[in-house]
């Protein structure tokens, strides 16, 4: 028999007035499929709670029990929720979850992408000392792609000023002249012209992936803006000016997370990773 079988059978024989609470933990994404199947269940209606792990740990620590054994840790969980008696949990669509996932991704790419620009910045102070007064010390998508494609010096400066002002950086765009004359003069004035082999390969692997992470949070973004246009066709976020419509669904699904009790302070730590570099957005929010 199914469990969901067992469950209705038996609150069926314990009469028509029984109420049946199921609750387990919240262990990374195990729980989600019994969760998804204890909600869909029509013959009876089930109260379904998904605990943090934590609150029973807690909990089993106040009653003095720290055995950990899977008959131990079911009758911990009935004990908590018969004991403390907690309101119906938010019940999530599939929509809500399949935002939930892609604003999770997107933090985690932004994140990633935010550690590989400062190992490049790491690298190039080193190897390229000054590339901020003469560059700029914004990674823009050109030296991203000097880089990717010229390591190295000795190779920026085999190329000529135009041979590198034709590099691609995106469909119908290029490194302009001016931008390829001041990378050589940075070449000249490197204190090592010729890098090891391994350097030049971690140069071009930090800004090869960072092209990819702005690629894929890109697309990431335009999927997540057509789900949007599809289930809400008649409503759009306007409510954070300047903040694009990703960035506001990963703010709105992260406040779900947030824990109320925390300051403000941690919760706009919390919104950062999900905003990227946008610091006028931060701002926004912080106001």
């Amino acid at each position: 028999m199914e469990l969901t079988d067992i469950i209705v059978t038996t609150a069926r024989q314990c009469g028509e007035a029984t109420q049946v609470i199921c609750g387990m933990e919240s262990t990374g994404n195990f729980h989600k499929r019994l969760e998804y199947t204890l909600r869909c269940e029509e013959r009876l209606e089930l109260q379904v709670h998904v605990i943090n792990p934590m609150a029973v740990k807690n909990f089993g620590k106040v009653l003095l029990k720290d055995s950990k054994t899977d008959k131990g840790d079911s009758w911990l969980i009935a004990r908590y929720l018969s004991s403390l008696r907690p309101g119906p949990d938010f019940q999530p669509t599939a929509d809500f979850e399949e935002f939930k996932e892609a604003t999770r991704t997107r933090r985690s790419l932004i994140e990633e992408r935010t550690q590989s620009k400062n190992r490049l910045h790491k690298l190039l102070r080193y190897h390229f000392p000054g590339y901020g007064k003469i560059l700029g010390k914004e990674l823009t998508k050109q030296l991203l792609v000097a880089i990717r494609d010229m390591p190295s010096p000795d190779k920026i400066l085999s190329k000529s000023v135009e041979e590198i002002a034709t590099l691609s950086t995106a469909k119908g765009h290029y490194i302009n002249l001016d931008f390829a004359q001041k990378l050589q003069k940075l070449a000249q004035e490197a204190p090592n012209r010729c890098l090891a082999d391994t350097t030049c390969i971690l140069l071009q692997i930090t800004a090869r992936r960072i092209l990819d992470l702005y690629t894929d949070i890109a697309e990431l973004d335009l999927a997540i803006k057509k789900m949007l246009d599809e289930l809400y066709p008649d409503q759009h976020l306007t409510s954070i000016p300047g903040i694009g419509e990703a960035a506001q669904v990963a703010v709105g699904m992260l406040i779900t997370e947030h824990p109320p009790h925390r300051s403000q302070r941690a919760l706009l730590t919390h919104w950062a990773p999900a905003l990227g570099s946008d610091a006028q957005a931060l701002a926004r929010i912080r106001v």
